[in-house]
């Protein structure tokens, strides 16, 4: 066997067992795929982190980081210490509040866009108003109005 037969043949072995390799590294996200197979609970698990991980990327992308911002301006102050939407004494601290936010915005119940960029978060009984032109990104309340509130933004 010359040479270059030699190299060709281990060129191909080479490949084939790199396509073994990919089949049997690609067997349990088939089996995945194909989750007829699974249990049921773990079916409705793995859909419920699919959805989960869906909601919350395009969130994620659209304001990374902003929750933390919300939470530490004038909403604090405002809403949950002047008007006391969070209860008297109130129920959060500003790390509570800012979980809030985080919950709300990673979370909704409902998502909308509003005009000028903004985007509108509803959730239980609290809106978050993501503004990426406001100093403090938006702010978080309990409206008085309730959800009707959330529905009539613009």
């Amino acid at each position: 066997m010359s040479r270059s037969e030699r190299t060709r043949n281990a060129s191909q072995k080479s490949t084939a067992q790199a396509a073994a390799s990919e089949v049997s590294a690609a067997e349990p996200l088939k089996t995945i795929a194909d989750n007829r197979s699974m249990p049921s609970a773990q079916r409705k698990l793995q859909e419920y982190s699919v959805a989960q991980l869906k909601s919350a990327s395009h969130v994620i992308q659209k304001n990374p980081g902003d929750a933390p911002s919300i939470a530490g301006g004038h909403a604090f102050s405002k809403h949950v210490e002047q008007q006391k939407e969070w209860g008297d004494p109130p129920s959060v601290d500003r790390a509570g509040f800012e979980a809030v936010v985080s919950s709300v915005m990673n979370s909704p119940d409902e998502r909308r866009d509003l005009s000028n960029g903004r985007r509108a978060y509803w959730k239980g009984d609290t809106v978050v108003i993501w503004n990426p032109s406001a100093g403090d990104k938006g702010t978080c309340f309990k409206p008085k109005s309730g959800k009707s509130y959330f529905e009539n933004l613009t």
